[in-house]
């Protein structure tokens, strides 16, 4: 079941309002790696997926060496869709398949094969084509970057309410 246009405004409001207070008192009352870890969940609520990656179920594997590791964990069991997400960690020699969400950490290399039905999140600055959101820490303010090509390979599609909020798409 996909979030209705006023739930999804309503969300996209209240992150628009957490961006807003980073400076001042949230920053100092939430970790980045929770905030990361929050972003990565609303990216996952706020894409579309092609049936087969919807009908596996809500699951996000992370590699086992990022430092959103025990944030990403503590959404397992959140639900998304509908159903109680679960969180995997991965290794960098195993193939995204069974995940939803694929997150990277700043020194993971992209999956060793093309993702389709997975949405590849990344920290650092690397949108290569296969990675289709990178999260960036751009004066003590989280941000991020969209890849719509390589969602789009992938068999995703990012709502337009999320791509406003992006710093930069391609």
């Amino acid at each position: 079941m996909r979030p209705s246009p006023a739930a999804i405004a309503w969300t996209l409001l209240r992150l628009g309002l957490l961006l807003a207070l980073l400076p001042t008192r949230a920053a100092s009352q939430v970790p980045e790696a929770e905030l990361k870890a929050a972003f990565i969940y609303n990216f996952a609520r706020f894409t579309q997926w092609p049936d087969s990656a919807a009908a596996a179920g809500p699951s996000f594997c992370i590699d086992e060496h990022s430092p959103l590791t025990p944030a990403v964990r503590a959404l397992a069991g959140k639900p998304l869709d509908g159903r109680p997400l679960t969180v995997r960690t991965i290794t960098a020699d195993m193939a995204p398949s069974g995940c939803r969400v694929w997150i990277l950490g700043p020194a993971s290399a992209p999956p060793p094969v093309d993702p389709q039905g997975t949405l590849v999140v990344s920290e650092g600055d690397r949108l290569d084509g296969r990675v289709m959101i990178v999260l960036v820490l751009e004066d003590s303010h989280v941000r991020f970057d969209i890849d719509t090509l390589a969602a789009q390979k992938a068999g995703l599609r990012f709502s337009s309410q999320l791509l406003r909020l992006a710093r930069t798409t391609r």
